[in-house]
């Protein structure tokens, strides 16, 4: 039997650590995974659940937490492999490709599972079984409706979604005809909820406030929430209504086209034509003039504009689509992935707006016969959620293409669209990624940022980057690296000194080498303080300071739920952490000081957590009634700091009930301090002493008005 090299490393990314599942290098031809899927209480085996082997098609091992440029175009991540476990438990994978996984349940019943991760190589032979332990999942359940009436909002109003940050898992529904939501098998810890509208819908309500559309719960293992309701201002419908109908040229009703008061097609909560083409628009401004676009694949149709309750139906015309295609260059000549192709009518807006893929080509359809000029743009990665960003592009700003007549059913393809700098000074950053021992480090994700535009990289097997199209200007150099900790330094500097991250690297400049330690570990154990046994499920994380609040274990650096029934638990040392967290449902936080060095572990670290004192309470108005759904945050600092009107100043543990209830149980005894906020209401604050043994009641109170600093 082959002897299998254990080495440990991160489970998923920067934001997540693992716990003390390592990483299993084995060989892939022919690899056959094997093993069962178990209650960690009793047991039992779990049927009918999937085993799942995550694919890691980062090659960095991390995630940058920030959101993916919607304008970028990715190869597709490979498949996530699924084996259902039989009446056993039993769970098997065969002729895996090779690459790196991450081997974990879920299910019915499953809230949180144990993990493993694992490197399967090109040569040899197969691995198992493994044991997946497992805990079981809780659940959600609330209603959407308007305030004043008590009408539930439907899904085709309204959705909802839930996120679990210690799992990272994200959940998405809808809500029944009669307002009703449900979510299940949702892992212990803190969950939040949240409301979005619909495109083509919105408004909903009449609010901007977060505490009417979010909720924040805490879930103890298996535990299920009810009645986490969202009563909302609705407004009233507006009057305005027009009818219409979509054909062809014929005559004939064409079905299944969507209708939008949009230029550009909104992604749902769009309106089709029914089996006779007709459709209803509802919810308009009767004074204001409409200008209606349809969509339909192989069809085009000009915006036609009419008046909502003038009478007669509207009947649009659509014909076959006329379609331009061709590929996007850049002024070397090189393909760009990830540009933005302009139609704009002549003497007229922009009617339609395409992207070019990995190979810079573009496709543009659903024109309809006109006259029309093509432009292309492209923005840096990131600037279309930066608050700094630069202006809209406008096709004016230059970037034209040429003028083209389209007849109806044209197809124009072969166009060379160039793509010149349009207002932005390109260039680009270039270097090489190496090891303090000089060696090269490949598969490194190097990001340069500042603050207004940004690009990202991956090293090759040389360990060299290439961040292309940035704007000329000097920025900061991010790298992260499975195994290996922030940038250490630069080449030349004496003895590979830290290199401070807002030290700044200017575009065109000679290619920089930059140099990566290598991280150490951190292993040890969860247990009980009183009876030494292991604590199975906690959440545990690196911090730059001690969980002295309970609000801490949502400000780790680094965290991540765990399931290991031994209690065991294996972090990497990205940055020089000074404290391990941890939690633990029914136990006090706890915060153990490490002395982190470069490339050196730290073993055998035992965090002992202590049996928490549990602090109940009410949330209340000023005469006293229950208070549901109110905020329920720890000040920053013990001060109240930042805009008086919003709520970002404040870190939310918790929401309350519908009966404006709530429960905490990570208090250590000692002097705290709980505000409660809540929309047209003044925030309030209580100081209160938790002891050890028994329960200690708390009623936060708010006042009418806005808010007020203690």
């Amino acid at each position: 039997m082959n002897r299998l090299n254990l080495v440990f490393r991160p489970a998923v990314s920067l934001l997540f650590v693992a716990c003390f599942s390592p990483a299993l290098t084995f060989p892939a031809e022919g690899v056959q995974v094997t093993g069962e899927v178990r209650a960690l209480h009793g047991k039992a085996p779990m049927a009918g659940v999937r085993a799942l082997l995550t694919p890691d098609d980062d090659p960095a091992g991390v995630w940058w937490p920030l959101m993916r440029n919607y304008l970028r175009t990715y190869e597709p991540a490979r498949e996530t492999l699924q084996s259902v476990t039989g009446p056993d438990g039993a769970f098997s994978f065969s002729n895996i490709p090779p690459g790196a996984y991450r081997l974990s349940a879920e299910g019915p019943g499953i809230g949180l599972s144990q993990a493993y991760e694992m490197e399967i190589s090109r040569e040899g032979d197969s691995l198992g079984p493994f044991l997946l332990h497992t805990i079981p999942g809780g659940g959600i359940r609330g209603r959407i409706y308007d305030r004043a009436t008590g009408t539930g909002l439907s899904g085709k109003e309204i959705g909802i979604g839930a996120y679990s940050p210690g799992a990272s898992k994200k959940y998405q529904g809808e809500t029944d005809p009669e307002g009703y939501y449900a979510f299940e098998n949702i892992p212990p810890g803190f969950c939040s909820i949240a409301l979005y509208w619909k495109p083509n819908a919105a408004p909903f309500w009449k609010t901007n406030n977060e505490n009417d559309t979010g909720r924040r719960v805490s879930l103890r293992n298996g535990q299920h929430v009810t009645r986490l309701d969202f009563p909302l201002e609705v407004p009233v419908p507006r009057p305005g209504t027009i009818n219409g109908m979509v054909v062809d040229p014929s005559g004939a009703p064409v079905s299944g086209a969507v209708i939008s008061t949009e230029r550009f097609l909104l992604p749902s909560g769009n309106i089709e034509t029914d089996a006779s083409g007709r459709f209803t628009l509802t919810d308009l401004n009767p004074d204001a003039e409409v200008e209606i676009h349809v969509y339909k694949e192989g069809f085009a149709g000009p915006p036609v504009k009419a008046r909502p309750n003038a009478g007669d139906a509207v009947t649009i015309v659509v014909r076959s689509e006329a379609v331009v295609s061709g590929t996007v260059r850049d002024e070397e000549g090189l393909a760009v992935q990830g540009a933005q192709v302009y139609v704009k009518q002549v003497n007229g807006p922009v009617l339609r707006i395409g992207m070019t893929k990995g190979d810079g080509t573009f496709r543009v359809g659903s024109l309809p016969p006109g006259d029309y000029s093509l432009h292309t743009n492209f923005q840096p990665d990131n600037s279309t959620f930066s608050s700094h960003s630069p202006r809209p592009y406008s096709p004016d700003d230059g970037n034209a293409v040429g003028a083209y007549i389209l007849t109806e059913g044209q197809i124009l393809s072969g166009i060379e669209a160039p793509l010149r700098q349009n207002g932005y000074d390109w260039s680009r950053i270039t270097g090489r990624v190496i090891n303090t021992e000089e060696k090269p480090v490949a598969g490194v994700r190097v990001r340069a940022d500042d603050n207004r535009h940004a690009g990202s990289a991956v090293t090759d097997s040389d360990g060299n980057f290439n961040i292309a199209r940035l704007p000329r200007g000097a920025y900061r150099l991010e790298l992260a690296a499975k195994g290996y900790s922030q940038i250490y330094g630069k080449v030349g500097d004496e003895g590979f000194p830290y290199k401070d991250r807002r030290d700044l690297i200017k575009t065109g400049d000679a290619p920089v080498t930059l140099v990566l330690r290598k991280s150490g570990r951190v292993e040890g154990r969860v247990v009980h303080a009183e009876t030494g046994a292991p604590i199975p499920v906690f959440e545990i994380g690196l911090a730059h300071r001690p969980a002295e609040w309970p609000r801490m274990n949502m400000n780790y650096d680094i965290g991540k739920s765990c399931l290991e029934p031994d209690g065991r638990f294996s972090l990497e040392l990205y940055l020089p952490f000074k404290y391990v967290v941890v939690r633990a449902e029914g136990f006090a936080h706890n915060s153990v000081p490490i002395k982190a060095e470069p490339g050196k572990d730290l073993r055998e670290l035992v965090v002992s957590m202590k049996p928490a004192q549990v602090v109940e309470g009410r949330t209340l108005d000023a005469e006293g009634a229950p208070l549901p759904f109110a905020q329920i945050f720890a000040p920053l600092d013990d001060e109240i700091l930042g805009d008086d009107e919003g709520t970002n100043d404040i870190a939310t543990l918790i929401t309350s009930d519908a009966e404006g209830r709530f429960v905490i149980d990570h208090f250590s005894p000692g002097l705290y301090r709980l505000g409660v906020y809540a929309p047209g209401f003044q925030r309030g604050y209580q100081r209160f002493k938790v002891k050890s043994g028994g329960k200690t009641h708390v009623e936060l109170h708010v006042r009418h008005g806005g808010a007020k600093k203690e």
